[in-house]
């Protein structure tokens, strides 16, 4: 029986033209896409796992993933690999090798995602317009950065995403707007995210600014789930999982 390696990559992805990152039978997915490369460069299935199932539409330039392989390549090699397999909307940015133990997902300690909204001319350019929310006009910047800050903190997020198995408590850490050549950037960060969920907020975030919905209604979907108001969900093609942190442990 050959040695096997365990490597971590991280990778980029234009998410436009995937199902998201999961695969699912008949459609293409980011993970599909992956383990169709390795399976040309090992001549054999490998599995790969992912640290967050990003949805259709949705880009990534931190989504990290582990696999374990045969140990014949080195991460240079096996990066190079990839890269020249893989189709033109997705990148492995870094391969490294780690321990057996370490799994992408389950180790996690932290993950970032950034959404861009499109309030300057700059957004309608055609190579912008597809990664932010372009609107048409400009939003109440008291309002926009007020209504972030009300979700940090650990709340039951359950009122602001598609519901699946399990807690729906999620503890934010970060969620602050910042201004941007396009209009605004937000970066939200959280040990863990429901399905979803940042579009949601992004959407309920977007419906404050525009005096659409009250800021108390916004609270009080995280106080009483129940009493959520109903979705504003923003499009997928302004959000990206910008970053996923690990204990230095975890990968040793």
């Amino acid at each position: 029986m050959s040695a096997r390696a365990s490597f971590k990559l991280l990778l980029h992805y234009d998410g436009r033209a995937f199902h998201g990152w999961q695969t699912q039978p008949g459609l293409r997915t980011v993970q599909s896409a992956v383990e169709e490369a390795l399976a040309s460069i090992y001549g054999r299935p490998i599995r790969v796992h992912g640290a967050g199932r990003t949805d259709t539409g949705v880009h990534a330039r931190g989504q990290v993933a582990h696999l374990h392989a045969p140990a014949r390549h080195t991460p240079f090699v096996l990066r190079r690999a990839l890269n020249a397999e893989l189709p033109e909307d997705v990148w492995v940015a870094d391969a490294r090798r780690v321990s057996p133990r370490f799994h992408a997902r389950f180790d996690a300690v932290a993950r970032t995602y950034r959404y861009y909204l499109g309030t300057e001319d700059l957004a309608r350019s055609p190579f912008h317009r597809r990664y932010c929310w372009p609107l048409s006009e400009a939003l109440h910047e008291e309002r926009l950065r007020d209504a972030a800050g009300a979700v940090v903190g650990s709340h039951d997020f359950s009122g602001f995403a598609r519901l699946g198995p399990g807690s729906r408590v999620c503890r934010v850490s970060r969620a602050a707007w910042e201004r941007d050549p396009l209009g605004w950037r937000l970066e939200i960060t959280a040990d863990r995210f429901l399905r979803g969920m940042v579009r949601a907020l992004v959407g309920a975030f977007v419906a404050v600014a525009r005096g659409a919905l009250d800021r108390s209604a916004l609270t009080a979907g995280l106080e009483r789930p129940g009493s959520a108001p109903p979705p504003h969900v923003a499009p997928a093609q302004g959000l990206f999982l910008w970053d996923v942190r690990y204990p230095t442990s975890a990968e040793a």
